[in-house]
């Protein structure tokens, strides 16, 4: 039985040995040796990653191919080869090519010294997102292991498994107030990025966006208030008044020109065209409350999709062409060419499982178009080119 908010697992039988057979249970997420050694390192390296609220001690469990057999909320159950991170006495941090609900019941094969497994019953306590289709998931097991039973873990490191995506990675993301009107937009939006880590305040009109802006501590603006109806601009000019000076992102499904130049006029900082494509939000979010240098590589997140690999090192040597070019287009003054080569790689990069390039590139245009700072529009770009050159060959 599971105890307070735990779910109630009718079978309890205790945790039992038997050889772990691999060949019912699929991968969805692929990565080589360096792509997943560059994502634990930028997963370990984060900003609080070693923080810990939990009593039991964490140890790296770098194991490929964990078996976990979900049991889904809805019904039936899937078997999939997940990615180990690190691993607890009571919990077990995994990355997964896919969303999994928390509070889906699983059972996990981990190996034993003695090359066979024992089967581990857990829940799943979180889902987030981390980039493209990889997700990290932090499961709670029902009953404590021994971990002097189980191969394959390296050096201890103090830290969290069972929340690993609660409160160290909203400090790292800031406070978002999502101010939204129409109501399933709203509460759609909400649930996706506090399902990511985000810690998110909603509101639904212009004079509570004003007041979450003055009584709260606010880092980043997602306004998606109607410019029609709901006096979107002028709340965006009054939150500047007010000595406001996080980012604001303005939401709209309005592609008129005059409407963007009209935002950017009362103060937002960029726009965001909705449809929302969420895996490009997360990068600008990341982007623009994490201002520190980008990562000397960037994999793509879809290096594991089968049709898209075999294209990312022609498309990568193409843009460290571009990149040359940019450097020449800004020492030139050439602006039109200029943001001519930064609209190529912003409309791209996601594409190929580049979206922290698609964002560079974006902020790159900004700056371009908006920025009167030289000092600033130089950064940008530069930003951009350090982006184009990190990308990683397959």
């Amino acid at each position: 039985m599971w105890e307070g908010d735990r779910r109630v697992v009718t079978a309890n039988p205790p945790p039992r040995r038997e050889p772990v057979g691999e060949q019912e249970f699929k991968r969805r997420l692929a990565l080589t040796a360096a792509e997943l050694a560059e994502l634990y390192e930028r997963l370990d390296t984060a900003p609080d990653a070693a923080s810990s609220r939990r009593s039991d001690e964490r140890i790296e469990y770098r194991v490929n191919d964990i078996p976990v057999c979900v049991e889904h909320p809805q019904g039936g159950e899937s078997r999939f080869l997940m990615y180990g991170r690190n691993l607890s006495r009571g919990g077990l941090s995994v990355l997964h090519g896919g969303y999994v609900h928390p509070g889906s019941i699983v059972r996990v094969v981990l190996r034993m010294r003695d090359e066979n497994g024992i089967v581990v019953f857990g829940i799943v306590r979180h889902c987030r997102l981390i980039r493209g289709s990889c997700h990290e998931l932090g499961i709670q097991f029902r009953d404590e292991v021994d971990l002097d039973d189980l191969a394959g873990w390296g050096e201890s490191s103090s830290g969290e498994v069972a929340n690993a995506g609660g409160a160290a990675s909203r400090r790292l993301d800031g406070r978002l107030l999502l101010a939204e009107s129409f109501e399933p937009e709203r509460v759609l939006l909400t649930e996706q990025l506090g399902r990511l880590g985000f810690e998110v305040v909603s509101v639904a009109t212009p004079g509570a966006t004003l007041d979450a802006v003055q009584q709260r501590e606010i880092d980043l603006v997602l306004c998606g208030l109607s410019v029609l109806t709901d006096g979107c601009l002028r709340t965006i000019t009054r939150m500047r008044e007010m000595a406001f000076d996080g980012t604001i992102l303005l939401l709209t499904a309005d592609d008129d020109p005059q409407v963007i130049a009209q935002g950017r006029l009362a103060g937002a900082t960029a726009t965001v065209s909705r449809p929302i494509a969420l895996d490009l939000l997360v990068a600008q979010l990341r982007s623009y409350l994490d201002r520190s240098e980008p990562p000397s590589t960037l994999v793509s997140t879809a290096a594991g999709v089968p049709e898209v690999k075999p294209l990312l090192n022609p498309y990568i040597q193409s843009v460290r062409i571009t990149a040359d070019q940019i450097d020449r287009a800004y020492e030139s003054h050439d602006i039109p060419q200029l943001r001519e080569l930064c609209l190529r790689l912003k409309s791209s990069g996601c594409g190929y499982g580049f979206e922290d390039l698609t964002v560079a590139a974006m902020s790159a245009l900004h700056a371009v178009d908006f920025d009167p700072d030289e000092t600033r529009r130089g950064q940008e770009i530069r930003r951009l080119v350090r982006c184009s050159r990190a990308l990683h060959e397959v």
